[in-house]
Order: structure tokens, then sequence, then C-alpha cells
């Protein structure tokens, strides 16, 4: 009972964090899913820059045992409540981690200059590109059939990429 136990508890820690990608490189967040690799980041306990199936299931174990309050081997519903809120923490941490490192990015994409600062010029210049790549009529006003073809391009784009992706 413990075992089949735990071994749900895991396979919700996987649920949390499947579809990631990593293969021996040290974590880098991407553009999308870099909560899931920061999540791996964490459970990577020797830096080696991949998860191993003992680093996994040590993860989920250090949780399950956290939240086993009365050390059964078992958790009942208040339990799974307090693993929940601990697997939600663990997430907003690494979400926390992935912002800061969009942010980072962002900032030096702003920065053209690379001074350490982003100057009205270049907020400007950032700015006129968003709303040119926007303004798809090219009338000078934002309007849902704007946002409706950038919406149908991205789409298109999204698909073109998951066809590419298979076999």
């Amino acid at each position: 009972m413990k075992y089949l136990l735990l071994v749900s508890c895991v396979s919700v820690t996987a649920i949390f964090f499947s579809s990631s990608v990593f293969a021996g490189e040290k974590w880098t967040m991407p553009r999308k899913g870099g909560e899931h690799l920061a999540m791996l980041e964490l459970m990577d306990a020797d830096n080696d820059g991949t998860v191993s199936d003992q680093e996994f299931r040590n993860f989920g174990d250090n949780v399950f045992m956290s939240a086993d309050k009365n050390s059964d081997g078992s958790l009942d519903d208040q339990e799974f409540v307090t693993f929940s809120n601990i697997m939600e923490e663990k997430h907003m941490a690494a979400m926390e981690k992935v912002k800061q490192s969009r942010l980072k990015k962002h900032f030096e994409k702003l920065d053209t200059d690379k001074n350490g600062k982003i100057s009205r010029a270049e907020f400007d210049a950032k700015q006129d590109m968003k709303f040119n790549h926007m303004d798809h009529n090219e009338d000078g006003h934002l309007t849902k059939e704007d946002h409706k073809k950038m919406m149908d391009k991205k789409k298109k784009m999204h698909e073109m990429k998951k066809n590419s992706d298979k076999p």
C-alpha cells in the first residue's frame, strides 16, 4: 500500500513536470515551459544537468515524507492537501526563477547599447517595433482584426512547428 501511494504521488509529480526536454546540458530557461525545467533543476541534486531516476524518486520521496505528518507511510486527505501545497510552493519558486530569467533576458534585449540601462530611445524603439508588428493593415490603429490576424499567424506558426516535429 505504501509503495502504491508513493508511486501515485511520484506520478502526480511527473504529471506536474511532463513534457520537459533536457539532455545533459545545464538548465537554461526556454521561452515556454521554463517552469518545468526549473523544477527539474530543483530535482537535479548532483547538478550534472540531468535528473536521474533516483533523483526524481528522491524528490518525490522528500515531498511525500514532508506531507506525511504522522509518518504512517500514507497520506490522508489533509496530508494530500499538504503534499499539493508543497508541490505548489516548489512550482511557484520555479516559476519565479523562470520569471527572473526571462526579465533579465528581456532587459538585455532592450538595452541595445549594453550600458546596463534602458534609455527612453531604446524603450521607444521597442514600442515602435511592437506596434508595427501588431498593426497588420498598417493603418496606425490596433483593432480586433489586427489582433485576430496576429493570433491566426501565431496559430499557423505553432502548427508548422508541431508538424515539423513529427517523424
